[in-house]
């Protein structure tokens, strides 16, 4: 079975460890009654680096993806991120997900880049499929063993976690993304974070969940947080976002507990 980055963390601040999708995963701490609140009232952190994330970079990387998902991939701008599905040859599906139109300065003249971040349960199936149908200028990268995920998850996910970051989380649009740094970790070729205000639990069209905001001051936002690193620098990557990282996160506790949350 595989682990989290975080996975000693976890079992060391008590833990209930199950298995999912080929990992370790951590799946409850203090209950699901107590663990609800929390992200309904304040917030709550989820580890999902179990997750899958590909990227498709080259001159017609949109040509492969609009061709093998089921919205207008087209539509997006630097920064955007959109909610779709992989469409099979009979009427149904082989999975949902997100599709980020990534920034290009590590593209070459007339290439674009973006990342599609698929089910954990679902990684080599979708991999297989997208790549049976790439006949395009379209390079794949499989990155998801060396990218660790969070989602900050709750009203107050933005007012924790703005302490930690220079960007200005609040003024963030949904379904958009932004790059920047975290607890102390610049932003540079070590490790990348990506901040994206979304809705983990719930998905709809954009217009329906901002009238649903608009009706349940508490309707969670997420914050989730990718870092990625350098294929050869991966070991040093774990013990730093097993420690060092992780130990920024839990010194955040008092202030998250000031909020109503606990750890």
């Amino acid at each position: 079975m595989k682990k989290t980055a975080l996975y000693d963390k976890h079992v060391a601040l008590g833990a209930k460890i199950v298995p999912f999708a080929g990992y370790e995963m951590p799946v409850s701490y203090a209950g699901i009654i107590e663990e609800h609140n929390s992200v309904r009232n304040a917030l709550g952190v989820f580890d999902v680096s179990h997750m899958g994330e590909f990227i498709v970079k080259g001159t017609q990387a949109l040509d492969l993806i609009q061709k093998v998902t089921s919205n207008d991939v087209s539509k997006l701008e630097i920064g955007d991120v959109q909610y779709s599905c992989l469409p099979n040859d009979k009427g149904g599906i082989v999975d949902d997900l997100l599709v980020y139109r990534l920034p290009e300065d590590n593209c070459s003249a007339g290439e674009r880049a973006y990342m599609l971040v698929v089910n954990a349960s679902n990684i080599e199936k979708d991999w297989n499929w997208i790549n049976a149908h790439n006949s395009f200028d379209a390079k794949m990268t499989d990155i998801s063993e060396k990218t660790s995920l969070l989602a900050i998850q709750g009203p107050k996910a933005a007012e924790a976690l703005q302490k930690l970051t220079n960007i200005d989380l609040h003024g963030m649009k949904y379904y958009t993304f932004s790059k920047g740094n975290f607890a102390g970790i610049d932003n540079d070729k070590k490790i990348l974070c990506y901040f994206v205000p979304g809705c983990d639990h719930c998905m709809a069209p954009a217009k329906e969940l901002n009238e649903m905001r608009k009706k349940d001051k508490n309707f969670p936002p997420v914050y989730v947080i990718f870092m990625d690193e350098e294929p050869e620098k991966i070991p040093t990557f774990f013990e730093f976002a097993g420690t060092k990282f992780l130990y920024k996160m839990i010194d955040v506790i008092p202030f998250w507990t000031e909020l109503g949350t606990g750890r």
